[in-house]
């Protein structure tokens, strides 16, 4: 490869001037003398220019472009010699300056293609610097470490971008390729080929804006590059460079404003090959990337261009930041608290004093505003007085007990409250669950409250993100804070819009010299606008303009130069006479140059209209006033030519022909050098930007002044940076950050203005902390320990790492409001010994279905080993995690306890997040955070159609299952928690989850229950994880899966979704030899359950009490509310109850005390209880090893409700059990049984207990052994509910009642809707009688209360609203299609209206060929938006609803609901869309007829003429064709009214086809007859068209257009009620055409049918002339057409 290096341009060609030798009106964008000015108005470069400031230039080596990848072959990632000349070996590159305001935020090319070492200081404060130390050297590290953060990502690509341009730069261009690629170190980007720069634009608020053409990849082409998420608005995008010679490179960045794709680039391009995206600065300071891309336009460079496109880079997310951090380094006071954040001695520690404004005298903060109003009155006195606190720490305990006592803060709230308000630098931790955000709000509350009438400050409420932000203003809100601005775009929710700074600002009462300079900034950007257009439109054309020769005929050809300004002369003493000229500035010489006569005046005024009309009227002028204006310049310029006229002579410039014109015109435009006017066109950009942020500060002004009225700002960190300055305008005193343990250090400077003396952070830095891309800047790494980038100023602050300094004291919360305190104590036991539960969290309901709330299901599969070549090869996954994952929530969404949305599945990989979201998509509605959505795009794991359907939007939120990262849940929350840890392997790496702040925020989530599923022998090195799981350990709260041989088996038992098989795993049969072996303390409850399921269940169901049985080992569940065959019961020391439901439930529900911390919640059966005991010690305590060494089998049966019929039955029962179990065992048998009635519940325990108390005769136990008779005599026992018919299964309600699962079903009508197996086990939908189970409603038999809520009757509810649904789809529908008929007809109009401007526009000089044919082509596409939209939600939304419609009547048989659905909607939006097309045509074959008087004078007019008309007859023949399908689809349908209409819009095509000398292939006759028949018969609906059918048939018979309109008033009224369609109305017709009736009298779409009599029957024969006979058709067919309707009202 040969030496590439870093292109350089050579210095700008426009001299360098001081402002003060220019008129500064001028530079500054408007000099209302114009030419005539007296100071210099010469285009040069400024050297006092604002924001204009050059870097030095180093003296370094220039870097060059190698062929090897860009990696790093040793562990350093930076280095520690010097920036720039303070390096040993010189400069790096061209971007290496000691000075931070010298580094440019964007990367050099040569900074790219640099291969040393970056300098980066490191965060200890021992290690020598460049600054000594304090404030400048802080904001030093925090820029340098900042930027690397956000630009080594683009360095990266870049660079491997440049390494393909120079092999793509001799290849030829080629139309097949795939745009993703990766560099070497992973990082994926988009790269498109074959490249153009097509276009200038400029614009009011970007400047130079350029459209940038491409090679569209054939994924993308057509609508497809709209969807696939490339080129979104804002996102960074760069152009790199190579020169012919392939010795050069550039490197230009770009923000995206618009992507257009294939079919918005057809009608410039001739094909869909090829897209294009619109592209403005990323800094718009830059003047030397305006050059280079200018030059490269005009021809002047030649480079090879491949447009990069960076996913998920924001620059507005870094660059004012980075800005904001430059312009602190030149203050003296940077920041707030500069020495205690960054103080100048090596070891110094900090304190922190009370805030400044607090020290006045007989200052209080006024605490009543927390207390509840019933309290008032006796404490209203409760104020805190920051200095008294402080010095007297009894006072200050004894305040903060009353105001534990008085308010709703708990000790820690009411602690820290008091601690914040009494330091200036507070931090509070907040552990999860807290109250952090209630804190907040309540310091909010007392700082408000304690504020002096005079000098309010408002507080400044920062938040990292648009969520976070907009959470805590609603929680103000809520709390009674109203006067709250917004600052910054971003936010989602609907309610803020009236707290947005631009909504206030509207409602601002503006002073007069504030009015003032607002009209001067406006004027200064609209001109500096209106000139950089020129300037634009000049290069595009090739045509140099007046801008361009302005200054060179001025001094050259100073009489030229004169005839052209003075006919352009305006009264200078009225303002806006001068600025409506100056909005046609150069009018003279445009006209002299198309070879205008002066003599003739009404061109001449006309030629100063067009080129108005091209630009807007000037701002604040109301028509009265434009009028006035215009008239007066006019008369103004009639003047001026009437003067120039008088004194012309013969040599004059205006006496020339036009083909000497043309020559002297070609003259000056070789005399102007080329690079001058690139330049100057490049100053003009430059100077535009700098009246921008004029006016921007001017406004700015305004909205401080809006904001000082406020209580509370908020904003991001972001916004915060962007609006610095408006801010630090107000004095802001107070600033409340929310979860400021996530915010970098850089964002917190940005926000501590210098005026701040309260500054509160309020978060956890054990939590999340800031996310950093780069690990070699973090502490996670052990390289990045000594930069920790990722460590937030409150983690700094609290725990800091520089030895010899003490932390800042800090004020923490410890009272928990969310865990279960069995969750708690993950929390207590690894960081946070001092966090107390509050007493709510004691009554967080258990998990139905589960034993235990908290788990860890250990087991040792190793994570997947993806292919290399994958995206999935950057994260990892595991596929037994995900199986075991979708079993869990599967069954316990089926305990019908749980929503989707009560569920909340974690994991540290995207890798597995995508696996979870490929895995679950097809079974429930997953969301998605929209960090994550793009995360899984960016990284490739998902394409943009796969993570759709995870957006919020789509469906209820509660139908959803939320998956996450665990570094997008910090704040969130769920009832059940499910955490998969995904990595198992026999390296013993750990990842993600090594670290303590993930695995805090991992464990901290879950309310009721929290599920851990990953390899514990693993995850056991990490010293968090070894202390978690030696407290669940302790706690019996982990089991092993460690026996399950066949993951495939698994996965096939979890699909099924049985929680039995869940628990299994496999389905082991305990009575098999093999298995008893694996589980050898289950084989005398897994025999008994065997023979007992077979004398008293089906064969079928004793696999499921079989695989219930063997699991009990394994994972304990409850079996509360369960609707399964058989569910098990772990209790502690070896007790096991095993419920087997059916017959129906007592109503009242009964407690069985088996122990005193065990508690069984049985539902007490009307017939037989019978407990079985079982002793056969299998499984025992060391203690039990002592007694034990034969066992006896112990039969009680209890019956307190039986009657006396079944007492025998249950003595048999109880006997045979016994006889089995010790003829088996070799055991003794005794069996009891107790019958009396009268026995309850609280006598069974003892029952119990003296059959049990037998059995130690002889085994010389004692007293305290019988206490601990669980574990030493019963080593199993099985707890059974045995009716008559156990093998049924059972439905518990939430009423409290319980029925046999079939008996419900029958009751609610199941089997009308499913077809159910004889196990009450649903195999497919099967509706029998549909129209009845849409009115049915599922209730509870006995109370009737409704069940609706059980998943298993679900459809009910959903077939009930059905209708409804449907229903509100049909006015979604008709809402649509009328603004999309609005939209349509107002784009006509517009097209109307805008005809005559047209009209003048174009121009037959030979020097405005490209211009008349951008004008026709712009005209020609204004319909494409709207009809564009028609389209996609026809093909989106309509397409897919009447299919899905059709199939659900299909699937629901007889329901009269949907059987007789014919809805119209599909084709009214062909009809919309065929509309537009005719609007289309019609408007080309208007302007066909003007180019074919205009093609009489000018050639390239009747060339432009005869391509239109070709293309205007094409897409007529085109689209009658096209239409004749839709027209079979409403004679099939019996759409009348929609088949007239298709029928006349065809028709109207014909039209236009004769008017252009084609007179096609269309049956006209037919279609006019059957128009006519159908206009006759149903003249409600289809009779309207009736006028213009007259006016049509008369045009077609005499080859002319039709003059009447289609689009009447009467048929948009038609769509308009359309638009007002009524839910809860709808009606069908007789042919199935949905209508609301309290719109529409009869159906829309046929209407009343008019019976065809041979008595009425008209003989058109006496008529002579075809009028008269359809004058008759009108007198007896119209008058009723619409008669008794709305219709006929509106009209």
């Amino acid at each position: 490869m040969p030496n590439i290096i870093a292109s350089t341009l050579h210095p700008s060609f426009l001299t360098k001037r001081s402002i003060t030798t220019l008129c500064a009106d001028f530079v500054a964008g408007f000099c209302r003398h114009g030419d005539k000015c007296k100071r210099s108005h010469e285009m040069c470069r400024i050297l006092e220019a604002e924001s204009y400031r050059e870097a030095p230039v180093l003296n370094c080596r220039p870097n060059m472009l190698s062929i090897q990848p860009r990696i790093r072959t040793d562990e350093r990632s930076f280095d520690e010699d010097g920036p720039g000349d303070l390096s040993n070996l010189g400069p790096r590159h061209d971007n290496d300056h000691v000075n931070i305001q010298d580094i440019s935020i964007l990367p050099t090319t040569d900074e790219i293609l640099c291969r040393r070492h970056p300098f980066m200081p490191t965060k200890d404060r021992h290690i020598q610097n460049q600054h000594p130390g304090g404030q400048t050297r802080h904001i030093d590290l925090n820029f340098r470490q900042f930027r690397y953060e956000h630009t080594e990502s683009i360095i990266d690509i870049c660079y491997h971008a440049s390494q393909l341009l120079k092999h793509l730069s001799s290849d030829p261009p080629i139309y097949e390729y795939d745009e993703r690629t990766e560099t070497p170190q992973g990082r994926r980007y988009s790269l498109f080929r074959d490249v153009e720069i097509v276009e200038l634009n400029f614009d009011e608020r970007n400047g130079i804006v350029v459209r940038v053409s491409f090679s569209c990849p054939p994924k993308l082409r057509r609508h497809l590059l709209r969807a696939s998420g490339h080129f979104e608005r804002g996102m960074l995008a760069a152009l790199i460079g190579i020169d012919q010679d392939c010795a050069s490179l550039s490197t230009t960045f770009f923000e995206v404003s618009l992507c257009q794709s294939t079919e918005a680039m057809k009608p410039r391009t001739g094909n869909e090959l090829r897209a294009s995206v619109l592209l403005h600065f990323a800094d718009r300071q830059d003047t030397e990337a305006v050059r280079r891309v200018l030059y490269n336009m005009q021809g002047l460079l030649s480079e090879k261009f491949v447009l990069v496109e960076f996913p998920g880079v924001l620059p507005a997310g870094f660059f004012f930041c980075l800005k904001q951090l430059q312009e602190l380094s030149k203050k003296e006071k940077g920041f707030a608290f500069s020495s205690l954040i960054a103080p100048s001695a090596v070891s110094s520690s900090p304190a922190s004093s009370p805030p400044k404004y607090t020290t006045e005298d007989c200052f209080s903060f006024n605490c009543n505003v927390l207390q509840s109003t019933d309290r008032l009155e006796k404490f209203s006195g409760l104020s805190l007085e920051p200095n008294m606190v402080t010095k007297d720490e009894r006072h200050q305990k004894e305040f903060i007990e009353v105001l534990r006592q008085t308010t709703t803060l708990d000790g820690g709230q009411a602690a820290a409250l008091c601690e914040n308000l009494c330091r200036g630098l507070a931090f509070t931790q907040g552990p999860p669950g807290t109250g952090k955000t209630y804190l907040g709000v309540a310091l909010a509350k007392v700082i408000l409250a304690s504020r002096k009438p005079l000098g309010r400050k408002p507080i400044v409420a920062v938040c990292l993100t648009n969520h976070a932000l907009d959470a805590f203003l609603g929680d103000l809100r809520d709390a009674g804070i109203s006067k709250l601005a917004r600052v910054g775009r971003g936010s989602k929710e609907s309610w803020i819009k009236p707290y947005q700074i631009s909504e206030l600002t509207q409602h601002m009462n503006t002073t007069t010299n504030e009015r003032y300079k607002q009209k001067s900034a406006h004027v200064d950007l609209e001109a500096l606008t209106r000139e950089g257009v020129g300037w634009c439109e000049a290069l595009n054309l090739d045509f140099t303009s007046w801008p361009a020769v302005r200054e060179h005929l001025k001094t050259n050809y100073a009489n030229a130069f004169d005839s052209f300004v003075g006919l352009e002369s305006i009264d200078e003493s009225k303002l806006s006479d001068i600025r409506l000229a100056r909005k046609a500035g150069g009018f003279a010489f445009e006209y002299w140059c198309r070879g205008g006569d002066i003599e003739d005046i009404d061109q001449l005024l006309e030629c100063f209209s067009t080129i108005l009309g091209s630009n807007d009227s000037p701002g604040g002028m109301d028509s009265v006033e434009e009028e006035r204006v215009t008239k007066s310049v006019l008369a103004s310029i009639t003047l001026n030519a009437d003067r120039t006229l008088s004194r012309r002579s013969k040599d004059d410039i205006w006496s020339l022909p036009l083909e000497e014109r043309r020559h002297l015109w070609k003259k000056w435009k070789d005399e102007v050098n080329p690079w001058i006017i690139i330049d100057q066109t490049a100053e003009i950009h430059r100077r535009h930007q700098s009246a921008l942020l004029r006016k921007k500060s001017i406004l700015q002004q305004v909205d401080a002044r809006c904001l000082e009225q406020q209580d509370v700002i908020g904003l991001t960190t972001t916004a915060f940076a962007i609006n610095w300055s408006m801010l630090n305008q107000i004095g802001i005193q107070t600033v409340i950050c929310e979860e400021a343990g996530e915010v970098m250090e850089a964002h917190t400077l940005c926000t501590l203005l210098p005026s701040v003396e309260h500054a509160i952070f309020i978060g956890d830095p054990l939590q999340l902390r800031p996310q950093v891309n780069e690990q070699s800047l973090s502490l996670e790494t052990p390289y990045g320990k000594q930069y920790r980038l990722d460590e937030s100023l409150f983690e700094r602050m609290m725990f800091p790492a520089s030895p010899g300094v003490r932390p800042l004291a800090t004020s923490r919360l410890n009272i928990q409001r969310r865990m279960h305190p069995d969750i708690a104590d993950i929390m207590r036991a690894t960081l946070y010994p001092f966090l107390l539960d509050h007493e709510c969290t004691y009554h967080h309901s258990p998990v139905a279905g589960m034993v235990e709330r908290l788990w860890w299901l250990d087991h040792q599969k190793p994570e997947d080993r993806p292919d290399p070549r994958s995206a999935m090869a950057k994260s990892y996954s595991n596929a037994f995690e995900v199986e075991m994952v979708i079993g869990l929530v599967r069954y316990l969404v089926n305990t019908n306890e749980f929503e989707f949305n009560d569920i909340a599945i974690l994991t540290p990989y995207n890798g597995q997040l995508a696996a979870f979201t490929q895995r679950l998509s097809g079974t429930c509605s997953v969301w998605l955070s929209d960090q994550d959505r793009e995360n899984l795009i960016n990284g490739g794991f998902l394409t943009e159609e796969e993570a759709q359907f995870g957006m919020k939007a789509d469906v209820a939120v509660s139908s959803m299952l939320r998956l996450a990262t665990i570094d997008n849940f910090q704040g969130e929350e769920a009832k059940v928690i499910i955490l998969s840890t995904v990595r198992s392997n026999h390296e013993d790496k750990v990842g993600f989850l090594k670290t303590s702040n993930r695995i805090n925020v991992a464990c901290s989530r879950a309310r009721n229950g929290f599920y851990i599923i990953g390899n514990a022998s693993l995850m056991s090195g990490v010293e968090m994880w070894h202390d978690i799981l030696r407290l669940l350990t302790k706690k019996s709260k982990i089991g092993d899966i460690q026996s399950i041989p066949a993951p495939l088996s698994l996965r096939k038992a979890l699909s099924r979704s049985q929680p039995a098989m869940f628990l299994a795993g496999q389905g082991f049969h305990a009575d098999t030899a093999a298995q008893k072996d694996a589980i050898p303390n289950l084989s005398t409850a897994g025999w008994l359950a065997n023979s007992l399921a077979s004398k008293f269940m089906k064969v079928a169901d004793i696999n499921a009490l079989n695989l219930v049985v063997s699991s009990v080992a394994t994972v304990p569940i409850s079996f509360n509310r369960l609707n399964s065959h058989a569910v098990i019961y772990t209790i502690r020391y070896c007790w096991i109850a095993v419920i087997i439901s059916s017959g129906f439930a007592h109503p009242r529900t009964r407690d069985l005390h088996v122990r005193r911390d065990v508690m069984l919640r049985l539902d007490v059966a009307t017939r037989v209880l019978v407990a079985v005991m079982i002793a056969g010690g299998l499984t025992l305590t060391p203690l039990a090893h002592k007694f034990v060494r034969k066992s006896k089998v112990v039969v009680t049966i209890v019956l307190p409700f039986a009657t006396m019929a079944a007492v025998p039955r249950a003595s048999y029962l109880a006997g045979s059990l016994a006889n089995m179990v010790a003829a088996r065992d070799r055991v003794a048998m005794s069996a009891i049984h107790v019958s009396n009635p009268a026995v309850g519940h609280a006598n069974i325990k003892a029952l119990v207990q003296q059959s049990v108390a037998s059995l130690v005769v002889g085994f010389h136990a004692t007293n305290h052994a019988l206490n601990y008779y669980p574990a030493v005599i019963c080593a199993r026992v099985c707890v059974c509910m045995l009716g008559s018919a156990p093998r049924k299964l059972q439905m518990h309600l939430k009423c409290g009642h319980s029925f046999d699962l079939e008996i419900m079903d029958t009751h609610v009508g199941l089997k009308n809707v499913y077809e159910i197996d004889g196990r009450g086990i649903i195999k497919r939908p099967q509706i029998s009688s549909a129209t009845q189970t849409f009115n049915t409603k599922p209730c509870c038999p006995q109370c009737g209360k409704s069940c609706a809520d059980v998943r298993r009757y679900a459809i009910f509810k959903q077939l009930h609203e059905l209708p409804d649904t449907i229903d509100r789809l049909y006015a979604k529908m008709g809402r649509k299609m009328d603004i999309f008929n609005h939209s349509m007809l107002n784009c006509r109009d517009d097209l109307q209206a805008s005809f005559q401007t047209f009209r003048k526009s174009l121009q037959p000089g030979p020097l405005a060929g490209n211009a008349n044919a951008r004008l026709v082509r712009e005209r020609g596409n204004a319909m494409m938006e709207v009809q564009q939209k028609i389209v996609d939600f026809r093909d989106a939304v309509v397409v897919k609803f009447e299919s899905n419609l059709a199939h659900l009547a299909k699937f629901l048989g007889n329901a009269e609901v949907l059987t007789e659905s014919n809805p119209p909607f599909q084709i009214r939006h062909d009809s919309l869309y065929y509309r537009c097309r005719l609007i289309t045509l019609e408007e080309s074959h208007r302007m066909c007829k003007l180019l074919e008087l205009f093609g009489k004078k000018s050639q390239h007019m009747s060339t432009l003429f005869n391509g239109l008309q070709q293309m205007t007859i094409h897409q007529a023949l085109q689209n009658i064709e096209l239409i004749k399908s839709s027209i079979s689809v409403c004679e099939g349908r019996n759409f009348k009214r929609l088949e007239v209409e298709l029928r006349l819009v065809q028709l109207s095509f014909h039209a236009i086809l004769l008017e252009n000398g084609n007179r096609g292939k269309l049956d006209i006759n037919s279609s006019l007859g059957r128009v006519q028949e159908i206009c006759v018969q149903f003249p409600d609906s289809a009779g309207i068209f009736l006028p213009f059918y007259q006016s049509l048939n008369k045009r077609i018979r005499e080859g002319r257009y039709p003059t009447k309109d289609l689009y009447n008033r009467e048929n948009r009224e038609f769509w308009r009620l359309w638009g007002r369609y009524k839910v809860g109305h709808v009606k069908y017709c007789r042919y199935g055409h949905p209508y609301s009736t309290s719109i529409f009298p009869d159906c829309p779409e046929c209407g009343r049918e008019v019976e065809r009599k041979k008595s009425e029957t008209v003989d058109y024969r006496k008529f002579l002339y075809e009028e008269a006979f359809i004058e008759h058709l009108l007198k007896m067919s119209v008058k009723k057409a619409i008669r008794g309707g709305e219709i006929v009202h509106a009209t």
